[in-house]
């Protein structure tokens, strides 16, 4: 599979309490398509190792 663009390495939180997990996560056409063990190629590649990949918070702005 194609992707737009694949998040290599990352350690991963899922928002949901769970604990942080390694693995990727690839988008295709603005949505997250895949997460976890993702395979397939990618037109923008990113090495995310170190890094923590985290949903959206709630803006306290609003």
């Amino acid at each position: 599979m194609t992707y737009d663009l694949l998040f290599k390495n990352a350690r991963i939180c899922d928002g949901t309490g769970a604990p942080l997990r390694h693995g990727s996560l690839a988008v295709r056409d603005g949505s997250i398509v895949s997460v976890g063990e993702v395979a397939g190629d990618a037109a923008r590649v990113i090495d995310a190792e170190g890094l923590v990949l985290a949903p959206g918070f709630v803006d306290i702005h609003t």
